[in-house]
């Protein structure tokens, strides 16, 4: 049986490890042409539920940070930093956090801190994933063939200009991408250009 992917993009990949902003351009293109069901966000965290509607075997999250924290962490705020360890269908499932750096990926990446590594076995509850993974690169050929729903973030604050964020809303609107959370866009950068954003909360909702 064809293994299936949910496979969710960061835009921060290419903005906070050696990669250039170009690559985020390509990517989106090629998630598109995929045909597959697909979402875009301004936070990683709401991309739970379009996750959950659609179970793989794997979880790819193309990202610079892991948002995969302790599991010992259990008060259920779901954020860009945890959201991996709410996914519905995460048991006897896989996930692969593939990331930008090459090295430094301790203080450059992960994302429970000094709490132990969930990308180790016996830090994970048996609800968990089965197996939690992770290398610096981008999927595979292979990979993107298997892919059956693909979400994408924005992450607003961990980009490093309002001109990136506005090339992901000029995608979304020629494409007809559903951003639902889009409401809470514009507040990091002053420069934004404020007719595309205020079209984008029009029409992308």
């Amino acid at each position: 049986m064809k293994q299936k992917i949910y496979l969710s993009v960061d835009l921060d990949y290419w903005c906070c490890g050696d990669t250039v902003w170009t690559g985020a351009i390509r990517m989106m293109d090629k998630l598109i042409k995929l045909g597959m069901p697909i979402i875009m966000v301004a936070d990683h965290g709401k991309m739970l539920e379009h996750i959950n509607q659609h179970p793989a075997d794997l979880l790819i999250n193309v990202d610079a940070h892991s948002d995969i924290w302790d599991y010992g962490y259990t008060d259920k705020n779901i954020d860009c930093s945890n959201w991996a360890n709410y996914v519905g269908w995460q048991r006897y499932k896989e996930y692969l956090w593939l990331h930008p750096h090459r090295t430094g990926v301790w203080d450059r990446g992960y994302c429970h801190g000094d709490q132990p590594s969930p990308f180790v076995k016996r830090n994970r509850p048996k609800h968990a994933w089965a197996n939690a993974r992770h290398r610096c690169g981008l999927p595979t050929k292979q990979q993107f063939k298997s892919v059956v729903a693909v979400g994408i973030a924005i992450s607003e604050d961990w980009l490093d200009f309002a001109d990136q964020m506005e090339a992901a809303l000029r995608v979304a609107l020629k494409h007809e991408i559903k951003l639902p959370d889009v409401e809470t866009l514009g507040t990091h950068f002053s420069a934004i250009n404020t007719k595309l954003l205020k079209q984008a909360k029009e029409k992308l909702t």
